[in-house]
């Protein structure tokens, strides 16, 4: 059995996981992805970023496992999807743990959202 000392060693777990699963004959076709490299990108940056203790990458995880979200569509198209349940019960106990009184799933994910409205 694994210890895990921290979210952001968990959520890396979970995207080298997925990573694993990317390759050439990847149904991208709902993913909101145009290509692999471009996912493939994405992924190495959220890594990146995860083993830099930065929380907006738990944020980003958080929303691509949301529903009809990327990881969902992968799973469903790829032949995956009983194991994206069990790994969005996993990113669900974390994202659920609110950190603050309002720091709940929806609200991080409302957040990353504004975040990024913001940017566009």
């Amino acid at each position: 059995m694994r210890t895990i000392q921290s979210e952001f060693e968990e959520f890396t777990l979970i995207l080298k996981e997925i990573k694993k699963k990317i390759d050439i004959n990847t149904d991208m076709t709902w993913s909101g992805y145009n290509n692999i490299n471009e996912l493939n990108s994405e992924l190495d940056y959220l890594l990146l970023t995860l083993s830099n203790k930065d929380r907006s990458a738990i944020d980003r995880v958080v929303f691509l496992f949301a529903p009809t979200g990327t990881f969902q569509e992968l799973s469903i198209s790829n032949g995956w999807q009983d194991r994206y349940l069990e790994l969005i019960v996993i990113v669900d106990q974390y994202s659920s743990r609110p950190k603050t009184r309002n720091d709940g799933l929806f609200t991080r994910l409302k957040r990353y959202l504004q975040r990024n409205q913001r940017g566009q």
